[in-house]
C-alpha cells in the first residue's frame, strides 16, 4: 500500500530553491515563489519548477512549470511546453470535455512530425492513444506535484497507466511528453522522497524504458520494447551516451547495443562503461 502522502507546501507556491531543482526535504515548510501578476494585481500563476532539461532537443529547453488561477487546456499545455520547455497547469482537475482532444492532438502530431526529422533512422509511427495518455499523464503529475492535500488514491486516480501495449510505436509517441517524466521524477524526489507521487512515478516510467533513461529507479526497465526497432536502438543508445546512464548500461541488451555503438571508441566516449565492459557479464547482471 502506497503511503499517504507527504505535506511540503500549500498551492500557493515553492521556494527559490525548489525552482533551482534543490528541493529540501519532506515536512519542512517553504517560502513563497514568485508571483506572476496580471495589469489587475491578482495572481495568475505561480513559477512552480525549473526542470533540468530533457533529453533528445536541440537545443535542450529547461522545463518550468507555473500553478495557479490560470485555465491550461490540454492542446495549449502540450503547444507551451513543446515550443518553449515552460508549462502552465491549472489547479483542479481538467473535466474531459475541456480537453479538447482534436487539438491536443493535432498538436501531439506536429510534435511528432517534427522530432522524427532529428532522428538518424526511420521512427515508428505515430499513436495517437499513447501520445494523447502521456499528455495527460504529464498535466496531472505536474498538478500532483503541489497539490499536496491530495491523497494517494487521488494519485491512482489520476495517474491511470496506459491500457494498451507497449509497442514501439506506443514507446516513440508516448516519449514525446514522457521524456520529461524523470526530470519531474527528480524534483517529486527532493521534496518528499518517500511520496505515493514518487513510488507511482518510477512504478510507470519501468514500463517505459526509453523515457526511463536518466530517472535512476530502484527497478531498472527491460529495453526489450525498444530494442526490437532499429531506429529506437539508435535513439536508446543516444540517450544512454548523453546522459551516462550507467545502471541502465549494465542490463546485458544495452550492454551489448552500447558495445556495438561505441566499438573501439569506448574508452574515449565513456571510460566507465569501457570499464564495465571488462568485467564478467555473470559479475554485471547480479547487481541488477
Amino acid at each position: 500500500m502506497l503511503p499517504n502522502r507527504l505535506p511540503v507546501t500549500q498551492a500557493s507556491g515553492l521556494a527559490a530553491s525548489v525552482c533551482t531543482g534543490r528541493g529540501p526535504r519532506a515536512g519542512k515548510e517553504l517560502a513563497p515563489a514568485k508571483k506572476l501578476r496580471t495589469a489587475g494585481g491578482k495572481p495568475a500563476a505561480y513559477v512552480l519548477l525549473a526542470v533540468v532539461p530533457g533529453v533528445n532537443r536541440a537545443p535542450y529547453p529547461v522545463l518550468v512549470a507555473r500553478f495557479g488561477f490560470v485555465t491550461m487546456t490540454l492542446a495549449e499545455f502540450i503547444e507551451e511546453i513543446w515550443t518553449a520547455g515552460t508549462c502552465t497547469v491549472s489547479p483542479a482537475p481538467m473535466p474531459v470535455e475541456e480537453e479538447n482532444e482534436l487539438a491536443a492532438l493535432a498538436w501531439l502530431q506536429r510534435c511528432y512530425a517534427e522530432d522524427i526529422r532529428h532522428q538518424p533512422a526511420p521512427m515508428p509511427a505515430f499513436e495517437a492513444a499513447a501520445a494523447l495518455w502521456a499528455a495527460r499523464f504529464l498535466y496531472r503529475a505536474v498538478q500532483l506535484t503541489v497539490l499536496r492535500e491530495l491523497d494517494d488514491t487521488a494519485v491512482r486516480v489520476w495517474l491511470q497507466e496506459f491500457p494498451g501495449l507497449g509497442t514501439p510505436e506506443a514507446q516513440y509517441s508516448a516519449d514525446l511528453l514522457l521524456r520529461h517524466l524523470p526530470d519531474l521524477l527528480r524534483l517529486c524526489q527532493g521534496l518528499a522522497p518517500a511520496d505515493a507521487l514518487v513510488l507511482h512515478l518510477q512504478a510507470t516510467l519501468v514500463r517505459w524504458p526509453l523515457s526511463a533513461v536518466g530517472a535512476k529507479l530502484p527497478d531498472l526497465p527491460d529495453p526489450a520494447p525498444v530494442l526490437g526497432h532499429p531506429g529506437l536502438r539508435l535513439l536508446y543508445a543516444d540517450r544512454l551516451l548523453a546522459i551516462r546512464d550507467l545502471p541502465l548500461a549494465r542490463h546485458p541488451a544495452a550492454r551489448e547495443l552500447l558495445r556495438e555503438v561505441l566499438g573501439q571508441f569506448a574508452p574515449d566516449l565513456w571510460p566507465e562503461f569501457h570499464a564495465l565492459l571488462n568485467e564478467p557479464v555473470e559479475s554485471v547482471t547480479r547487481t541488477l
